[in-house]
């Protein structure tokens, strides 16, 4: 007996095949979109080096003790200011600083490493010249709340003080609008805290003034 072949059914059984193939397939490329678009998205989200730290590693790298200087021609370019848009960093904390946090540890701590840093033998030196000293960025962001918390207590008392002993009132309105217009300013420079804060703390600020003023009026 020969079997006989229906060729219309056949080439149907085929044709299935190639559309659950071809829909394998594309099922393959679009989990490769999915994570190519989750690892694009969470770049996106990375950090950019400050600057600071791009000055600290182009200098490492000049150093005859440190890099030497072993990126030539086009590479030396690489960590340069001019491509900073195209680096990420590991290090996200050094972002997320206040902005008194970040100035206590850039140039205020600049301004003490010269002066009196340098003589401590407590810290720690990365290179044996001594050129390079690493600091405690904890002990640094507790000193920075420390200073800032007294600084906060500090602003109302100067202002009323000051008040205090001028006796005309339109002097006294004119000074309660640069202190309230400083401390709007020093809250907004050097805290993260919203807009709605600032505006809250800042009016809460002027009325204290206000009520001095008023019960301070011979």
């Amino acid at each position: 007996m020969s079997a006989s072949i229906n060729l219309p059914s056949a080439f149907s059984i085929l044709l299935a095949y190639a559309e659950l193939d071809l829909c394998f397939q594309d099922g393959k490329k679009l989990e490769e979109y999915n994570t190519a678009l989750v690892q694009a998205t969470q770049l996106s989200k990375a950090k950019k080096p400050s600057k600071r730290q791009l000055n600290f590693l182009t200098d490492w790298l000049r150093r005859p003790s440190m890099g030497n200087s072993f990126l030539k021609d086009r590479e030396q370019t690489i960590w340069q200011a001019q491509n900073a848009p195209d680096l990420v960093t590991l290090f996200s904390h050094t972002q997320e600083k206040d902005g008194f946090t970040t100035l206590m540890s850039g140039v205020m701590l600049d301004i003490y490493h010269r002066i009196w840093g340098h003589r401590r033998k407590q810290t720690y030196n990365l290179d044996h010249e001594g050129k390079i000293t690493a600091y405690d960025e904890k002990r640094l962001e507790r000193i920075a709340s420390i200073l800032c918390g007294v600084i906060a207590s500090l602003l109302p008392i100067l202002a009323i003080l000051a008040l205090y002993f001028v006796k005309r009132m339109l002097l006294r309105i004119g000074l309660t609008i640069i202190f309230t217009a400083v401390f709007s300013l020093t809250i907004s420079l050097f805290t993260e805290t919203s807009k709605v804060n600032v505006f809250a703390a800042t009016a809460a600020f002027a009325a204290v003034e206000v009520v001095f003023i008023g019960s301070a009026t011979p």
